[in-house]
């Protein structure tokens, strides 16, 4: 497995773990790649799914999952070499919180299991302490194959967020 995965998944995991916690998990778990580690994390820490609010009755938990996913913004086609610009927004219809306890943390970009880029924020910094909005992060890529492209939002309150995969033909 890439050191950078790893790096990317400790500092991610570090939050929920007391540093002997951690050190244990990475002795039992080191040899684990792809699917099989990020399963093992996700029992470990929650990894939120988006799902279509359009079918959930109560508006609070309509409110509660929009305003945590990530959602990613971009053509289907990209030309091979050339700038590629993918938006990732947090929240589609609900704004979030930027609280100094509660906030989106960093949102990164994947293709498949790669780590493309990451955006991290302060709190209170995007929209002022005690305001709502959605979070927005722009990311140019020069691609050179296809792409399955996932996003993942942290709210130090409520965790890891995933997006739907969206696949992008390189031409």
């Amino acid at each position: 497995m890439a050191v950078i995965r790893w790096i990317n998944v400790l500092t991610t995991i570090y939050r929920y773990f007391n540093l002997k916690e951690l050190l244990f998990f990475v002795e039992k778990n080191l040899l684990l790649e792809g699917d099989e580690l990020n399963n093992k994390i996700r029992r470990i820490m929650k990894l939120n799914k988006y799902v279509d609010i359009n079918t959930l009755s109560k508006e609070s938990k309509r409110d509660y999952i929009d305003r945590h996913s990530a959602f990613i913004k971009c053509e289907n086609e990209a030309k091979k070499g050339e700038m590629f610009s993918v938006l990732v927004r947090v929240g589609d219809e609900y704004p979030h919180p930027d609280d100094f306890d509660h906030y989106i943390s960093y949102v990164q970009l994947y293709d498949g299991e790669t780590l493309l880029a990451q955006t991290n924020f302060e709190p209170g910094v995007v929209f002022g302490n005690g305001e709502k909005g959605n979070v927005h992060a722009v990311f140019n890529l020069f691609p050179r194959k296809s792409m399955r492209l996932t996003a993942i939002a942290y709210c130090t309150k409520h965790g890891l967020w995933e997006s739907e995969t969206v696949k992008v033909k390189v031409l």
